[in-house]
């Protein structure tokens, strides 16, 4: 984006786009456009490509108002630059490619699309200059993206650390982040849901430290009588393994006075999809504070920023290994602020094993609570 900028300053930016950058989500496309325009102000337009739109409009306001920056999805992407007859978006132009959430896209249904799109960049820039191809992934060097990369590229990667993951004998996550579970009863999670978005409300506005005093300490206790109204709750993301238990949780949710909504795929469990202006729409009201629990499936544990989320719960069933709890886990406490991941178990010993294997790989330590008089309690 620096690089645009400059351009664009000394009068040499192109007028076919430059950067491209793709995304396993529709709502990933629509943060990082925004991101793009945020961070280099007017002088960077950037477009979107995605699914559920007209492609004809899409390539029509490409030609009329041409972008520097591409952000698009895989299937998307080939519709507009392969398998499209007639007029086409080249790829010739692209100097840069970006895979952001590159192990998401290198996996699963991702996968043989975005191995095409990457063979498609083989052919040379119209410009002459070399290729350069960015794989962006907060948990990094995972051998089947560098393999990829490798494959499908025909260029040696190189690896580069940075922030929180730099050096490699840290943790995955921040020690800003506490991790504890709650043994519950299925018919008792909808209840606890409700509590332990107010329990940790108050936790979070505590005027000291609450994870560094014990529980003896009068402190603790300044909050226990705040008064806290729906909209006062701290933003949560609750995640559920499905869409259809999303919309479950959502509905019964909203029926116990919790300002809920589900972000996934349906409008209800045997619908149709959510329209792109539905499912963003969702999105900005919980991001502004209007819905303060959002229940979501993996969709919005990669890349998607939220940083008022102070609360994420694992409410039925647990990530599959580290990497996917530690994206989940990784949606709250954003830029050193404090948060809270509380996993909701069955009375069985075989989860809570598998969650302390979980939490030891991430490197972060695992603290049973408790809910009473609205609070959480829990001793090391």
């Amino acid at each position: 984006i620096d690089t645009l900028c400059e351009e664009i300053e000394r009068g040499s930016a192109r007028s076919a786009p430059t950067l491209l950058v793709m995304v396993p989500s529709q709502e990933l496309v629509v943060q990082v456009v925004r991101e793009c325009e945020r961070f280099a102000s007017l002088s960077i337009r950037a477009q979107g490509l995605i699914g559920l739109t007209s492609v004809e409009r899409q390539l029509e306001r490409l030609r009329k108002l041409p972008p520097q920056v591409i952000v698009g999805t895989p299937g998307r992407l080939i519709e507009v630059m392969i398998d499209r007859r007639g007029r086409r978006l080249p790829a010739a132009s692209f100097e840069t490619v970006v895979l952001d959430e590159a192990d998401r896209l290198l996996e699963g249904v991702h996968l043989e699309e975005t191995e095409r799109l990457l063979r498609h960049f083989r052919s040379p820039t119209s410009s002459g200059k070399e290729r350069q191809f960015v794989f962006v992934s907060a948990t990094s060097d995972q051998p089947h993206v560098l393999r990829t990369a490798l494959q499908c590229t025909r260029k040696q990667p190189f690896l580069l650390r940075t922030g929180h993951g730099a050096d490699t004998s840290q943790a995955l996550l921040p020690k800003s982040i506490r991790h504890f579970y709650l043994k519950v009863p299925d018919h008792l999670r909808m209840d606890t849901i409700r509590r332990l978005t107010y329990a940790v409300t108050r936790l979070l506005v505590s005027p000291v430290d609450p994870l560094k005093q014990s529980w003896d300490d009068p402190d603790h206790l300044r909050t226990e009588n705040l008064e806290l109204t729906n909209e006062a709750v701290i933003q949560t993301l609750v995640f559920v393994p499905d869409q259809r238990t999303a919309d479950i949780y959502a509905e019964r949710l909203d029926a116990r006075g919790v300002i809920a909504a589900a972000l996934s795929g349906r409008i209800e469990g045997s619908g149709p999809r959510k329209s792109k202006f539905q499912r963003a729409q969702v999105m900005d009201y919980f991001r502004n504070g209007i819905i303060r629990v959002l229940v979501t499936t993996e969709l919005t544990a990669r890349g998607l920023d939220f940083p008022d989320v102070g609360l994420v719960i694992n409410a039925a069933g647990l990530p599959t290994d580290p990497i996917h709890y530690a994206h989940r886990a990784g949606r709250t406490g954003r830029f050193h602020r404090r948060g809270c991941v509380v996993n909701l178990i069955s009375q069985s010993g075989q989860q809570l094993s598998i969650l302390n294997r979980l939490v030891r790989e991430v490197g972060a330590e695992l603290l049973e609570v408790q809910l009473h008089r609205g609070l959480l309690r829990w001793s090391r």
